[in-house]
């Protein structure tokens, strides 16, 4: 799900904002709890709606807390970008072109 969302709506993003958050969240959680599902229904051991039902419903918590703390690590990280360590580790490198096709 990380690298799906990286290249669909992460390729997109412009600005980051609790709404932004949200919707990467939203979609990451999404992916995973289908992602689940999908595994639960190949395995030998047949699984029950309401397992995988348990499964996703204990991921509510971490959905609404995680958006809070990315929001608050970005907001400590925007602080260092000031500094001169933070603008050499947070610089944005030029691609590298290597000729290779």
């Amino acid at each position: 799900p990380l690298i799906a969302l990286h290249y669909t709506l992460g390729r997109k993003l412009k600005e980051v904002t609790i709404t932004t958050l949200l919707k990467l969240d939203g979609a990451y959680y999404a992916g995973v709890v289908i992602m689940v599902g999908f595994w639960l229904t190949q395995t030998e051991v047949a699984t029950s709606w309401s397992g995988w039902a348990v499964f996703a419903s204990s991921y509510i918590p971490l959905v609404v807390a995680e958006p809070l703390f990315t929001f608050a690590v970005l907001w400590v990280l925007q602080r260092f970008v000031q500094t001169r360590v933070g603008a050499v580790c947070f610089a944005v490198q030029p691609k590298l072109k290597t000729g290779i096709a």
